[in-house]
């Protein structure tokens, strides 16, 4: 028992070492995906949260997220009259990278979003719609960027909706949104 738990330390102690803890912000472009989502257009928001990653071969590595998300989407009936669907979720990623030498990471993994506010808005009156949308999302995240040695860097991503968010019988609207934004890691592996 005791050689185990010595084997178990000397791994976890290894992936601490190697690992970058870091931060990530930007901007988000979200839309609403399904047959009832027509009419609806692509809304600006953001994004920023906290990241963990440890290598676990050479070129591969694991990035848990914890991010939170300014979504929902909006749509125009005519020139004078924008009415908004401001969701908000905190969104946790597994994701697994592939990593090259040079900087350059691939990644994908599930995404499991937990609605925190949702608001209906025509720029006057906000009502709060929580209720006509579930508590859960389940997407797919699929990324790319760029790190450089000091740490900093610049990311790329599209989270593809697979779950029904609205709770109303009968409606099917799933989400898409793509995010843009800069990185850095306080723990860079030196080599």
């Amino acid at each position: 028992m005791k050689k185990v738990f010595l084997a178990f330390s000397a791994i976890a102690i290894a992936a601490v070492v190697q690992a970058q803890i870091g931060v990530k912000g930007g901007v988000n472009l979200s839309s609403w995906r399904g047959d009832d989502a027509e009419g609806t257009k692509a809304k600006v928001g953001f994004y920023g949260g906290v990241f963990y990653n440890f290598k676990i071969q050479k070129s591969w590595s694991m990035q848990p997220e914890l991010v939170f998300s300014a979504e929902g989407a909006q749509s125009e009936t005519n020139s004078d009259f924008k009415f908004k669907w401001n969701t908000n979720f905190l969104n946790f990623t597994p994701l697994l990278r592939y990593n090259t030498s040079s900087g350059f990471f691939i990644g994908t993994a599930p995404q499991l979003g937990f609605l925190l506010t949702a608001k209906a808005t025509d720029g006057n009156n906000n009502v709060d719609v929580k209720d006509s949308f579930k508590g859960i999302n389940f997407s797919w995240a699929v990324a790319a960027g760029y790190e450089f040695k000091n740490g900093f860097g610049f990311n790329a991503r599209y989270n593809f909706g697979l779950s029904n968010i609205s709770d109303i019988s009968g409606k099917n609207t799933k989400t898409g949104v793509f995010q843009f934004g800069l990185r850095y890691a306080f723990n860079m592996d030196k080599k």
